[in-house]
C-alpha cells in the first residue's frame, strides 16, 4: 500500500513539473542570415516603334548607346565595357 502511494506521488510530481515547464517555458527567438551570391547576366533591349523611335533599356550600367541620324539611315552604336 505504501509503495502504491509512493509511486502515485512520484507520478503526480513528474506530471506537475512537466505541465509547469510547458506553461512557463520561455520562447526562444533566433534569426539567421542567408547570403546568396549569384551572377546576373546583363540584359540589353533595343526596340524600334512604328515611327522609328528607338527605346533602349539595360540592366548593365556600363553600356553606352549613341544614335546618329544621317538622313536616310540611322546608325546605332552600342558600347559595352
Amino acid at each position: 500500500m505504501k509503495t502504491k502511494k509512493l509511486i502515485s506521488m512520484i507520478f503526480l510530481i513528474v506530471l506537475l513539473l512537466s505541465i509547469s515547464s510547458i506553461l512557463f517555458a520561455g520562447r526562444v527567438v533566433s534569426s539567421q542570415t542567408v547570403v546568396i551570391k549569384a551572377y546576373i547576366t546583363p540584359r540589353t533591349t533595343i526596340t524600334v516603334d512604328d515611327s522609328g523611335t528607338l527605346f533602349f533599356s539595360s540592366s548593365d550600367a556600363n553600356l553606352e548607346l549613341s544614335v546618329v541620324d544621317t538622313g536616310s539611315t540611322t546608325l546605332l552604336n552600342v558600347i559595352a565595357r
